[in-house]
């Protein structure tokens, strides 16, 4: 019996490599979005005719209930406002009971019907409304460094590797738009002949081109800047800047073209920073698999790349938080099991009955692991919760059942008569009180709708490791009960000899 148990519960453990982890189970809201980005300044009415091709590609699919097009408007930054160059499409699904297909196959079934569309980047994604930004169904991951083009040129190259592993699509370095950039450069000898330093010139500059507060002026109370500046129209061109003319200590003016060169060169529009360094984003959407299998492809894979000096990587979002958060709970699993086990020695007044009893435990971890792995589920933030549930509720009816082995001990019964008097007495107890709570979760773990996915893992581990841990306890802890007895009375009885 101790055999067959123990090679059942390391098989289970076996398993886990093999359903994989993740952060959150997988949710299916209905609800989808296509982004329809051309290139900058693109006016609205070729925005629209774009649009207007990807709706025709999708209106015949039968699982889109309703949608809204925003044309001309950015919905996912809303603090950059508007632009003419963009347009976002909205998509509800009918019901799960109504339609055949999940929200990630309908959204590639529309990545397919769309991919021939010319002149426009198109990416459609599926919608966890639900859960936010604990959604786990993306890779995030920045490419650290200083050097800019070094960064961009590694996110490019990562982005193109990473790519290239089963289960990811949409696999995007976030390297953003180039857009031109005027950089005076000046000629610090000549600069110096005339008693110019790079900070004057700088502050001549700023004060002509974006002004220079002078004093304020109150009105009723209020305090307003009077700002003092060249006209728009002065410094409009580039020509126009270099015509500025800078006072130097010698007392002359020197336009700027004598001490400075302009050169144009393109630059990114934005510079994202983490802890001062610059970092560029990959995302990639997860489809058909667990993080955690994403996540070792990806390490793999960066293992044999060589990063240039300066460059390395980092996981976000769900990846960052995915280890972080099993070890966590690993440690309120442990804890848990400590505080179990001291109030039952507390109440048992003993450290070997709780003992006994603890074995329940690991039957419960692998009844749920089993459960999760027969119903294709992965072990998740939400199922973890089952397992550290299940520690306080499957001990129940080992203590119902060890505590009446005591009564009929002290009464005068051996242990084995004791063992086999309980079994059958306590059967009805037993089977009671897991029935009352498996037959209570099994609503929760058969309907399937939009939200109860959340749910479902938790309700799965409870039943498939109360039940498991329920009908293999009548046997394995009366077997684990019966034979530490019999090496404590073993024991006692060498000591008796000894003494004698």
């Amino acid at each position: 019996t101790v055999l067959i148990t123990l090679a059942v519960f390391i098989a289970t453990l076996l398993l886990i490599p093999i359903m994989g982890y993740n952060l959150m189970p997988k949710m299916d809201q209905g609800m989808a979005m296509i982004n329809i980005s051309l290139p900058d300044g693109t006016k609205i009415e070729k925005t629209e005719e774009v649009t207007q091709k990807v709706l025709r590609e999708i209106v015949d699919i039968k699982e889109i209930d309703v949608y809204y097009v925003t044309i001309g408007g950015d919905t996912t930054n809303i603090l950059m406002g508007s632009a003419s160059d963009s347009a976002t499409i909205n998509i509800n699904l009918v019901s799960q009971n109504k339609r055949k297909r999940s929200t990630d196959e309908v959204v590639m079934d529309i990545e397919n019907r769309v991919a021939n569309i010319a002149g426009a980047e198109i990416t459609v994604t599926s919608m966890e409304s639900a859960m936010g930004s604990f959604s786990d169904s993306s890779l995030t991951m920045q490419i650290n460094g200083t050097d800019a083009d070094a960064l961009k040129r590694t996110a490019e190259e990562v982005a193109a590797l990473v790519a290239t592993i089963p289960g990811l699509s949409n696999v995007e370095a976030a390297t953003g738009d180039a857009v031109p950039q005027a950089n005076i450069v000046i000629n610090r000898a000549k600069a110096s002949n005339y008693g110019l330093t790079a900070a004057t010139i700088g502050s001549s500059i700023s004060e002509t081109v974006t002004g220079r507060v002078a004093t304020t002026y109150k009105v009723n109370g209020m305090e307003i800047d009077v700002r003092i500046k060249s006209t728009e129209e002065s410094v409009d061109r580039l020509n126009d800047i270099m015509n500025l003319t800078i006072p130097s200590p010698l007392g002359i003016s020197v336009p700027l073209s004598d001490i400075a060169d302009i050169e144009i060169e393109q630059s990114s529009a934005t510079i994202n920073r983490s802890n001062q360094t610059r970092y560029i984003s990959i995302e990639g959407k997860i489809v058909n698999r667990d993080s955690s299998a994403i996540k070792a492809d990806v390490e793999e894979i960066l293992d044999n790349y060589i990063f240039p000096d300066g460059v390395d990587y980092q996981f976000t979002g769900s990846f960052e938080m995915l280890e972080d958060t099993f070890k966590d709970l690993g440690l309120v699993l442990i804890v848990a099991v400590l505080l179990v086990y001291m109030i039952m020695a507390s109440q048992f007044e003993s450290l070997f009955s709780p003992f006994v009893v603890m074995f329940s435990v690991p039957l419960a971890l692998t009844g749920g692991v089993l459960g999760m792995f027969v119903t294709g589920n992965t072990i998740s933030v939400i199922s973890f919760m089952g397992f550290i549930m299940l520690v306080g509720m499957v001990v129940n009816n080992a203590i119902v059942l060890i505590d009446y082995t005591i009564q009929l001990r002290e009464k005068g019964l051996s242990c084995n008569d004791a063992l086999k008097e309980a079994g059958p007495t306590r059967l009805k107890p037993i089977l009671m009180t897991t029935l009352t709570t498996v037959l209570g979760l099994i609503p929760s773990s058969l309907i399937v709708a939009e939200g109860l996915e959340m749910q479902q893992p938790l309700s799965i581990t409870v039943i498939f490791g109360l039940t498991l841990s329920t009908l293999v306890t009548l046997v394995f802890v009366p077997v684990i009960y019966s034979l530490f007895n019999s090496m404590i009375e073993g024991r006692k009885a060498k000591k008796a000899a000894k003494k004698a």
